[in-house]
């Protein structure tokens, strides 16, 4: 599914630019609008009206992997 790493709850705003918790990839101001295919994609997600830290995102989202029987890439 192409996602949009802009709109991902994964990706933590450093001085104006995303950084992926999962890769530690830091992404050029154009690469966040590129659409690609990412397992790990999450939306925006709030708890008590608060966002959720990207690093919460990203807990939440390997435990629904893990459950689901995700073992990653082969």
């Amino acid at each position: 599914m192409p996602t949009n790493c802009a709109c991902c709850g994964i990706a933590k705003r450093e001085n104006g630019r995303l950084r992926c918790v999962k890769y530690h990839y830091l992404m050029t101001p154009q690469t966040p609008e590129t659409e690609r295919e990412c397992s790990y994609f999450t939306p925006f997600m709030e708890e008590d009206g608060e966002l959720l830290s990207p690093e919460e995102h990203l807990m939440l989202k390997e435990m629904e992997m893990q459950a689901r029987g995700f073992k990653g890439p082969i």
